[in-house]
């Protein structure tokens, strides 16, 4: 594992575009975890329902040691499963990115109803007692289960909204295999301005808060959710998978490896990975620095390592006026969705009980558009992305 502290970068905006990885670009922070190391402490919770830290993944051999999610049939209550690892970040994040391989074991088989994939929030848990609270939930499919995007923000739950144009799935049944997650979380700058959520599988952008397949049935349009959160706008804590409303019909593994998190505590550049020659200044050689282009036309940005040599080119001659042929010396070279993790009231884990606001009441719905739902109340014309302006 490591940890390292870096210079912040500059404020930059996202387009709604982007289909490649959004990565920072020189963080104030990042660590990384290969679960062959020392226990992390001060980033991981000293332990988790359901999971073992720095263990081989029964279901593959393809990594070393791994965080090891153990699902149990009615465990810890009957039709439900439990298994999360809580990690806290030592900043006030305002952008995070965050990305990891999970392992879907072979004998997976979606969960009749919702089961948590990541929660990333600030304040007390849940969506109205947070200050803000990102997080995603794997809803049932065909063939395996599709994410959502479940914002809160000062009070507000947002409930879920679902990709109704295609419904990708995030997790597949049967799948025996690692698949890659990317996640990258911009958080509001001021009143009126409007934070931007992905979440990428395999490289690819399978949903976000600012995809035009998204539909959310709150009143605030989803593209606006993620407002400026004035009870305290950043994020400080999280944790991987969760409960797992209706649970599992057998003992179910899923494993992380090779996990990383790099964050801000200031806005900062990033951009699609595709145009990234480097994204901190270690990536590049010798004195080098890793320096950063805004695209033309575009608010993401583009990066180069600087030169590495600085020192002038003493052989080079001089392209002024002639001095007798002599070189210069020394010139250089120029649905109704799930409307909230539960009623209100049951929206406060503290830590003590699982992690499921209310998960016998609110969190089992299926939002509109889910298969069972009404699918057929949205036919979406394009499934291409628009872009959209942070600023209303």
């Amino acid at each position: 594992m490591k940890a390292t502290l870096l210079p912040a970068a500059a404020l930059l905006l996202l387009p709604a575009a982007a289909r490649a990885e959004t990565k920072l670009v020189n963080p104030d922070w990042e660590f990384s975890d290969d679960f062959e190391s020392a226990f992390a402490e001060g980033f991981w919770a000293s332990s988790g329902a359901g999971t073992t830290y720095g263990a081989a993944c029964p279901g593959s051999d393809a990594f070393g040691n791994t965080l090891v999610f153990d699902y149990h049939p009615d465990d810890p209550e009957p039709g439900h499963g439990w298994a999360e690892r809580r990690f806290t970040l030592p900043i006030d994040a305002v952008q995070l990115e965050i990305s990891y391989k999970l392992f879907v074991p072979a004998n997976y088989v979606h969960t009749s109803g919702n089961h948590k994939n990541f929660v990333l929030w600030s304040g007390d848990y849940g969506k109205v007692n947070a200050n803000i609270s990102v997080s995603s939930e794997s809803w049932p499919n065909e063939g395996g289960a599709s994410p959502s995007v479940y914002i809160g923000v000062d009070g507000a739950n947002y409930g879920h909204a679902m990709n109704e144009g295609t419904m990708p799935l995030l997790l597949e049944d049967g799948l025996g295999d690692w698949i890659d997650i990317h996640i990258f979380l911009d958080l509001a700058r001021e009143e009126g301005d409007f934070g931007v959520f992905e979440i990428f599988k395999d490289g690819q952008r399978i949903t976000g808060n600012l995809d035009e397949d998204v539909v959310s049935y709150a009143d605030v349009p989803l593209h606006e959710q993620i407002s400026f959160a004035e009870r305290g706008n950043f994020i400080d804590q999280g944790y991987l998978l969760g409960w797992a409303n209706g649970g599992f019909a057998e003992d179910t593994t899923f494993c992380v490896a090779d996990f990383r998190i790099r964050a801000n505590s200031a806005h900062g550049d990033f951009g699609n990975a595709a145009d990234l020659e480097c994204t901190h200044d270690a990536d590049c050689p010798g004195e080098a620095r890793c320096e950063s282009s805004v695209l033309e036309g575009n608010e993401h940005v583009t990066t180069a390592c600087s030169d590495t040599d600085n020192t002038p080119d003493a052989g080079s001659p001089d392209v002024g006026t002639p001095d007798a042929g002599s070189p210069d010396g020394g010139a250089p070279d120029v649905s109704s969705p799930d409307t909230g993790e539960g009623n209100d009231a049951g929206d406060n884990d503290a830590g003590a009980s699982p992690s499921n606001d209310g998960h016998m009441d609110g969190c089992a719905s299926a939002p509109a558009g889910h298969p069972g739902g009404s699918l057929a109340a949205l036919l979406l014309v394009t499934l291409g992305v628009i872009r959209m302006r942070r600023k209303r």
